[in-house]
């Protein structure tokens, strides 16, 4: 019983390599999760101070939205300044502004992110700034003020070319009074100013769309979207979006955190930065070590063992390329041995086929020599058998057999045409039919399309002689031959009209014709015949015996289709001169 196969690379080199991959595997991950630790630690952090950071803002703005509430619903200054009319004593309206500011003017003192404040009357002309000397900031506040689709009572975020600040506007009747923050100032107030060490970008936003992140394209992604995005692109860059508040509720401005994908990698201790790059270097050195070794160790043992197999399975002409290598290792030698050893074999192979060649012509020739004498001697004891006054008789004889025997001496070759073969048969039958004074007859015929097709020579008279051998009864036997083709093969029947075969011999028959073994129970022609075809056709004979339904021996035989064109030229040649000595 044949042991398992089991592969030495396996052993050797697979498995330490699968165990090596599995232990980097396992520390790869395990920085991968330290490294997604450290991360969600970083950006929690980063988020405490925002939510620090928001509530000192939150207060601030409900400590302005408070102070002018009870500016507008309780102080008499802003009544009376709502009243002031045209013509009014100036006296009046001063001490009522003086008034005004001192009661609004604490809240930008106690706030330092409070830059100023201001107040506007629609009945009187000018608007009156507290702390404030940006001209292009003024502007913006007073077109705000005037526009007939106004929101009141909101922080906006309002952009200017000095900057960008938060403002707040409410409103009270006509008469409107409020402050503005630089959210530049704002953010680094709160400990949210943007470093290269976070890496991100700490930003303020309204929702009226305006944010204060200095990207134009981050700025329009951001604006665009809904709040509370997590992730924004821009550009090949990716980064997650983190704001404050997160509870959904909708808040005058929210504070927001852009990181970008990755970065914090930087900022992860220097031990976990050390494990993580060894597992990844582990990792990929793996890879590498297997590649290497696949294609110096694993391939070439792949290579030899396919060699091996497809020598096994008949490719004896396939041999290994050599490598293209400045060095020569031991598989270069085995490789290389291996040709050598195939091209020995072919050639010993090839030696051996031609001394097998020379042993069947050898014994070919041996075989023809014994079917030959045969008939030599049964037509010569024909003509012993006639009388004296039968000299027509014999002169139709000698004439058959002068026709017989110079077909049978000037055959020189292992392939005859089917229709020389026939006409021989035809002749071989006349000789029999005289020998039994009109007891045997025949029919010979053949398809136009086979009659070129060539097959051994004398294979058919052996058959022909059994039909004579087991019919012999009182009366006439009738001998038919036919040839033609079937399914691409010649096909060849003979059959009479006799008793047949006896049980006996028809089962020695089918026994040789199943085990190509003689035990001696069958004449010498047919086991030679046998033989022959057998060694000629390479074994792709199909031969049958039987008994017909009417009682005759029948014998079928099938062989392949073989003409002139694919036969050598030598054969053709010889052939050719055999035919005109059988004709002359």
């Amino acid at each position: 019983m044949q042991k398992p196969y089991r592969s030495v690379l396996k052993r050797v080199v697979l498995w330490p390599l699968v165990i090596m991959f599995l232990l980097s595997a396992a520390v790869f991950v395990t920085a991968m999760l330290n490294y997604d630790q450290a991360r969600k630690q970083e950006t929690e952090n980063h988020l405490s101070v925002m939510r620090s950071g928001y509530i000192q803002l939150q207060n601030v703005m409900r400590q302005c939205e408070s102070t002018f509430a009870r500016y507008f619903s309780t102080e008499p200054s802003s009544g009376i300044l709502k009243n002031v009319e045209e013509g009014a004593q100036i006296t009046e309206y001063l001490e009522a502004m003086v008034d005004s500011i001192r009661i609004l003017e604490p809240l930008k003192n106690a706030n330092e992110i409070v830059d100023g404040i201001f107040l506007y009357f629609p009945n009187i002309p000018s608007l009156n700034f507290r702390g404030i000397s940006q001209k292009d900031l003024q502007d913006a506040i007073s077109e705000k003020l005037v526009q007939e689709d106004a929101i009141y009572n909101q922080w906006h975020l309002i952009s200017t070319g000095s900057g960008r600040y938060m403002v707040y506007i409410m409103r009270s009747q006509k008469a409107c009074c409020g402050c503005w923050m630089s959210a530049d100032y704002v953010i680094s107030r709160l400990g949210l100013e943007n470093d290269d060490v976070r890496g991100g970008e700490f930003y303020i936003a309204d929702h009226f769309g305006d944010n204060t992140l200095s990207e134009e394209d981050l700025h329009d992604t951001v604006a665009a979207e809904e709040i509370g995005i997590k992730s924004v692109k821009s550009g090949r860059k990716k980064y997650d979006n983190y704001v404050v508040p997160d509870s959904g509720k909708i808040e005058a401005v929210y504070l927001g955190l852009l990181i970008p994908e990755g970065h914090l990698f930087g900022q992860m201790p220097l031990h976990h930065r050390i494990v993580f790059l060894m597992a990844f270097l582990g990792f990929a050195s793996t890879v590498i070590v297997v590649l290497w070794l696949n294609s110096r160790i694993s391939r070439p043992v792949f290579l030899l063992k396919d060699a091996m197999e497809r020598y096994g399975s008949g490719e004896v002409e396939y041999r290994l390329e050599e490598r293209n290598s400045r060095t020569v290792d031991e598989f270069d030698l085995l490789g290389s041995s291996l040709n050598e050893m195939m091209d020995k074999v072919n050639e010993l192979e090839y030696n051996l086929y031609e001394t097998r060649l020379k042993e069947q012509e050898i014994n070919l020739k041996y075989i023809s020599q014994q079917i030959r004498p045969h008939f030599i001697l049964n037509a010569l004891n024909v003509i012993y058998t006639y009388k004296e006054d039968e000299f027509p008789l014999v002169k139709k004889m000698v004439i058959y057999l002068v026709n017989y025997f110079r077909y049978i001496v000037n055959l020189r070759v292992d392939f005859v045409e089917l229709r020389y073969e026939f006409r021989h048969i035809e002749n071989y039958l006349k000789i029999q039919r005289e020998r039994t004074q009109n007891k045997i007859d025949f029919f010979v015929e053949w398809e136009h399309s086979v009659s070129d097709v060539l097959i051994p020579p004398l294979i058919l008279q052996t058959f022909v002689e059994n039909s004579i051998k087991y019919a012999v009864n009182d009366n006439t036997l009738f001998i038919i031959l036919r040839g033609y083709e079937e399914e691409g093969k010649l096909k060849i029947r003979i059959s009479d009209t006799g008793q047949g075969f006896d049980e006996k011999t028809l089962q020695n028959i089918r026994t040789f014709l199943e085990t190509r073994e003689e035990d001696g129970s069958l004449g010498v022609g047919i086991v030679n015949t046998v033989q022959r075809m057998d060694i000629l056709y390479h074994g792709k004979v199909d031969l049958t015996v039987s008994n017909t339904e009417s009682g005759g021996a029948c014998t079928e035989i099938t062989l392949p289709l073989l003409r002139k064109e694919a036969a050598p030229q030598e054969e053709k040649e010889r052939t050719r001169k055999e035919v005109q000595c059988s004709d002359c």
